[in-house]
């Protein structure tokens, strides 16, 4: 046998104190009948709703509609069941991280971006970067978030003509603080999508904040166990730079944290290595594919680290 709640009309079991759908204090049917007196009319009768009957609608009945019915409308009784809360992943909704371009599309793009940086002598270079970049950050989700890239070849351009004379005037030493240039310009217009990429203050929400000293100092640890070992360690010091380049990314106040390992992207590199060894290159587009897979499937957000 079910009752039905006075509030919300909800089918409520018979057992229970309260709705499971409002929180309203259920009242037993016996009590609800309130025996032979529940007849009630416009007559004399002890029972009508203008009279002295305790069950009138305006006298001091237990179960009238202006009497004891107060005492539990004001008291704050909860949801017998109260509605299911998802867990609170810093504002983001908690879900996988993962990489959804194919080796397909990126063949085709870069085949075409090729083409045009060879005919233009390389000036079209930006261009081809920031297409590439464009399409990476769009099948990119972490926890949960897609990414989207509002970078533009214009403004690019300029920065790559600074970093390329620089770095012939230096013999290639420029090269490392252009790689922390380049870093910060391409998460200055990287955000999630459907997201403002613009703090309160006008700033950008987004932005890497990894110090030249530090990436130096990665960058050289990494060649030398790379060199010392004849490429078989490149795996492991290329998890040192992608854990330095998480740690100084933050997207919209998120930071990140990078959990892969050398021996999970050394078997990567390994199986998409000999098959771009067999295809003449042709499959490195797929490769990339596959690194990018890994490496994003292992980023999260840091929630020992969150904020700008």
């Amino acid at each position: 046998m079910s009752m039905f709640c006075p509030n919300c009309g909800a089918q409520v079991p018979d057992n229970n104190k309260f709705c499971t759908t409002c929180g309203t204090k259920m009242v037993p049917p016996s009590a609800a009948q309130g025996g032979p007196q529940q007849n009630s009319g416009w007559g004399a009768a002890p029972d009508n709703n203008w009279g002295a009957s305790q069950d009138s609608s305006w006298g001091a009945a237990p179960n009238n509609n202006w009497g004891a019915a107060q005492d539990y409308n004001r008291q704050a009784v909860p949801p017998a069941y109260p509605p299911a809360v998802p867990p609170n992943y810093g504002g983001r909704s908690g879900g996988p991280s993962y990489f959804d371009g194919t080796g397909g599309d990126l063949f085709v793009k870069q085949l075409l971006l090729g083409i045009l940086s060879l005919i233009t002598c390389s000036l079209a270079t930006p261009w081809v970067l920031v297409n590439v970049l464009k399409w990476r950050k769009q099948h990119t989700v972490l926890d949960g978030k897609r990414l989207d890239f509002d970078g533009t070849a214009g403004e690019l351009f300029g920065h790559w003509i600074k970093w390329f004379l620089l770095s012939i005037v230096t013999c290639g030493i420029y090269l490392y603080f252009a790689r922390i240039d380049y870093l910060k310009w391409e998460m200055k217009h990287t955000f999630y999508a459907g997201e403002t990429p613009f703090r309160p203050t006008g700033e950008p929400a987004s932005f890497f904040d990894g110090t030249v000293a530090e990436y130096v100092g990665t960058a050289i640890l990494s060649s030398l166990i790379t060199a010392c070992s004849c490429g078989i360690a490149g795996a492991w010091g290329n998890t040192m730079v992608v854990q330095y380049e998480t740690k100084g990314t933050c997207i919209c106040g998120d930071r990140f944290s990078y959990s892969g390992t050398g021996g999970g992207l050394f078997g990567i590199y390994l199986v998409n290595g000999l098959l771009t060894l067999v295809t003449c290159g042709i499959y490195s587009a797929w490769a990339t594919c596959a690194i990018n897979r890994y490496v994003y499937e292992n980023t999260h957000v840091d929630m020992m680290r969150r904020g700008f």
